[in-house]
């Protein structure tokens, strides 16, 4: 306001950047520029403004601009190798900074951005803008912070602390890391790297030569898997058990790692309920799940991907698993019909007949950016016939030949989905066949879906040993406490179910001893936290007492808290398997587990904790 030279209609995408010039309220011009970003295009308009007071024409000075290629070490692009992306920029101060990032941000929208900093400058080895910079990092994915070189250059009062930013980043849920030189750096960028990365470094200086080191370890590695011939594998084990399957591992997508075991929290509609993406970085959720029949409905997927896909749309920077949405039209039996072509169902919604199809469903998970993509498959009831199991198996392996033909993007992960029911001779056949087309990861399917417990690990007893270890298992919708301990035992990895988050909004919540229904009248002067053991924000705050009382007054509240302690209580289980198949204690963990799950204060009186009768 007030001033004689302003932008309008900014707008900024993978080109550069357009704009109009104002001048004292009129327009000047329509100038676009090769570098992206708001602070570029001010810079221009001052270049607008300088060229005025000299005299030149209008139209010789906005095609001047626009001519101008860019500046060296500004967002200037080193090399992309492997996929990857290594960008130099001279930012230092937290200005240049945080419009440096957003800059970056919408040009690679959907892409994981990593931002690389170095504090060299006579500022930056200082105090001074300690708390700024904590503010100049969110539009990053991925922050790397390394120690502040001659730190003795500055006195030692006022000396900027490179692990009080990571920690500060850390608070605001980013994801940061500290390192004390380009060497450690290089190191944790090529063991955590994923296709599509953007790296922008971030100096002064030239980094210990960090940009040519990258380039030069990515481009190295490329020709190692291309002279072996080999795929490379987004898995890794890292150890299991010397008494059983469980197993340690971890799996690499494009927006970061994922340690597995892991619970994915269910966010169907773009967003876990009542929680916001902070919450779920504060409790330390890896990775979450949508849904593509619910997103493809509502706002569509056309909509979230000009808006730069789901991650921008939901602000969520870490994994995204989208399911397929063939379960969501089996749910929904009486508004679908399954053919050979997709399933043809009437929306929840508005009653409008649409079809899914292998490869819609394709399409619009790349235009998600999933980081995880499933593939379209036909869910068999319980109980079915078995011609019915016979004929959805078959359709099945031909959806997930036809998803692998449509996909375009190597970038995003691709899972099939095992599925054939309650027949240990139809899971054979689908997982064998489906292993032939060489996935990223397979998912046993068409589980939990009325079967007594026995024979649903009885199916994954059958299904699993048939997968390499190679590959990441999935066992989609399933489940309670006891399931993860089960299913870990027979090796898998990932979980998902919408059981902590439905279970808290009615007012059920888990604990080391079981479950309790917070409604119940004896906790109405229960001064105790809901798990005397638990860490989480809830029970660190709020008595038994007071949750009941938001519950029965019907207060949102009682949702958000409730919430918060049951998937803290799960990802915190998860965190407590990984830790103990990694000192190879995993079964000793389990025998606890039981034990512990057997108190007397559960109020389901333990109907849920048969553990032992599962076991093999």
């Amino acid at each position: 306001q007030g001033c004689q030279w302003q932008l309008a209609d900014l707008s900024v995408d993978s080109t550069g950047t357009r704009f109009t010039a104002m001048h004292n309220g009129e327009i000047c011009g329509k100038a676009q520029i090769r570098l992206p970003g708001r602070h570029n295009a001010l810079n221009a308009l001052g270049a607008l403004a300088l060229c005025s007071h000299l005299e030149m024409k209008e139209d010789t000075a906005l095609k001047g601009l626009g001519s101008c290629a860019g500046v060296k070490r500004r967002q200037e692009i080193r090399g992309e190798v492997a996929g990857v992306t290594v960008i130099d920029d001279f930012a230092h101060h937290p200005s240049a900074v945080r419009e440096t990032l957003a800059a970056l941000r919408s040009v690679y929208s959907g892409r994981r951005l990593i931002a690389v900093f170095e504090p060299r400058t006579n500022t930056s080895r200082r105090s001074v803008f300690q708390e700024v910079y904590v503010h100049s990092f969110s539009p990053a994915d991925r922050v790397l912070v390394r120690e502040v070189p001659d730190p003795e250059k500055a006195p030692p009062g006022d000396r900027f602390s490179s692990k009080k930013l990571v920690a500060d980043l850390k608070d605001r849920g980013i994801d940061a890391a500290y390192f004390p030189d380009a060497g450690a750096i290089l190191k944790d960028l090529m063991a955590k790297r994923s296709d599509g990365d953007v790296v922008v470094i971030l100096s002064n200086g030239n980094f210990e030569g960090l940009h040519e080191r990258l380039l030069s370890a990515l481009s190295k590695n490329q020709q190692i898997q291309k002279s072996t011939n080999t795929k490379i594998n987004k898995f890794q084990e890292l150890c299991s058990s010397s008494k059983g399957p469980a197993r340690r591992g971890r799996l690499h997508t494009a927006h970061g790692v994922v340690e597995t075991p892991a619970f994915m929290p269910v966010g169907t509609q773009a967003t876990v309920k009542a929680l916001t993406p902070e919450d779920l970085k504060e409790l330390g959720t890896q990775i979450i799940l949508s849904n593509t029949y619910h997103l493809y409905l509502r706002p569509g997927y056309e909509i979230i991907r000009e808006l730069g896909g789901l991650h921008r749309f939901m602000r969520w920077n870490r994994p995204i698993l989208t399911d397929s949405g063939g379960f969501q039209v089996y749910s929904l039996a009486a508004l679908g019909k399954v053919e050979e072509e997709g399933l043809t169902f009437r929306s929840h919604i508005d009653g409008a007949l649409h079809k899914l199809t292998p490869e819609l469903v394709i399409e619009i998970q790349e235009a998600l950016g999933s980081d995880i993509m499933m593939c379209l498959d036909s869910c068999i009831p319980y109980p079915a016939s078995g011609e019915d199991v016979k004929n959805a198996t078959g359709l099945t392996t031909r959806w997930a030949k036809r998803s692998l033909e449509a996909r375009t993007r190597q970038d995003l992960l691709l899972f099939s989905i095992v599925q054939g029911g309650m027949d240990p001779v139809m899971r054979q056949r689908s997982a064998l066949d489906l292993l032939e087309f060489g996935f990223d990861g397979y998912a046993i399917g068409g589980l939990s879906v009325g079967e007594p417990k026995e024979l649903m690990f009885d199916m994954i007893d059958i299904t699993r040993p048939l997968i390499p270890d190679r590959y990441p298992v999935y066992v989609m919708g399933v489940g309670n406490p006891e399931d993860l301990v089960e299913g870990v035992a027979r090796g898998v990895d990932m979980f998902d179910c919408v059981m902590p988050t439905r279970n808290a909004r009615n007012g059920m919540l888990f604990t080391s001893f079981g479950h309790i229904v917070i409604k119940n009248s004896r906790f109405a002067r229960d001064s105790r936290p809901i798990d005397p053991s638990c860490t989480c924000y809830t029970c660190r705050n709020y008595s038994r007492a007071y949750l009941r009382h938001l519950f029965i007054a019907k207060e949102l509240l009682a949702h958000r808290l409730n919430s918060i302690h049951n998937l803290h209580y799960f990802l915190h289980l998860m965190k407590e398997i990984r830790e103990a198949i990694e000192k190879d204690g995993f079964e000793a963990f389990q025998e606890q587990f039981y034990i512990k799950r057997r108190s007397p204060d559960d109020d389901t009186v333990n109907s849920l904790c048969h553990g032992p009768s599962f076991r093999k």
